[in-house]
């Protein structure tokens, strides 16, 4: 179904991503699953052909937040959407055509659920962990996260916080630079996976990232033995 949304919150989350929050008349009987997205464009924003140009965005919300939606949008630097995104205000207008996507949690949880994601990819599974923690999940949750540099940490406030009210979840975030003061893991999310699970036949995964990232990653966990039908993902 398609709305026309108006932007009532932006939030800077790191220098090239924010997160904008959309409201429309009716969106409070909005109903999606963690893990779908939204067909969004910007009226003004066409190609040379006179029509709107759009972009796939993944819900970065859980359902239970009730009265928006909110995606989370890098800015890549060319003349694109996400750029356009990135030039928009509180007050402007979206188009958005949704809910959509078949990237869903797996009924009934496992008691061990993982999420792996890279950069932006992270967006789709912060509705899908956000949903599980608010639902008072009582299994072990992990989120490893791979990005660039320490000033590319999205939702690193939030995640913090969720981790000192959730014990059982745990972030593992990740950086492929060679930073003197970053203390925590370093290296692309293949490269230290082996090193933090022990059996993983009994844990469910959920991949968000690149083609590429999404792909070497599904290798590694099959290497170290996971199930192939536990491994779920998403690419943008």
């Amino acid at each position: 179904m398609k709305h026309e949304g108006t932007i009532v919150e932006i939030r800077d989350e790191t220098p090239r991503v924010k997160t904008f929050k959309v409201q429309w008349p009716g969106i409070d009987e909005l109903k999606f699953e963690p893990g779908q997205f939204f067909m969004v464009g910007i009226p003004h924003f066409v190609n040379d052909s006179g029509i709107m140009v759009r972009r796939a965005y993944s819900i970065a919300n859980a359902p239970e937040d009730k009265g928006f939606v909110e995606f989370t949008i890098t800015n890549k630097g060319t003349n694109g959407l996400s750029s356009e995104f990135h030039k928009a205000k509180v007050g402007d207008k979206v188009i958005c055509d949704g809910p959509a996507g078949v990237f869903a949690l797996k009924n009934p949880l496992r008691n061990n659920i993982t999420f792996i994601a890279a950069g932006s990819g992270i967006s789709s599974l912060r509705s899908m962990y956000r949903h599980i923690a608010l639902n008072r999940f009582q299994g072990n949750m992990h989120l490893v996260f791979g990005f660039h540099a320490p000033e590319d940490y999205i939702f690193k406030d939030e995640l913090f916080q969720m981790q000192r009210k959730m014990p059982t979840f745990n972030v593992i975030p990740a950086i492929t630079t060679n930073d003197a003061a970053w203390t925590g893991k370093k290296g692309r999310v293949t490269e230290i996976l082996p090193s933090l699970f022990g059996k993983v036949d009994d844990r469910d995964f959920y991949l968000c990232g690149s083609p590429q990232m999404v792909n070497d990653t599904i290798q590694v966990l099959l290497a170290m033995g996971a199930l192939r039908h536990n491994i779920h993902r998403e690419v943008w």
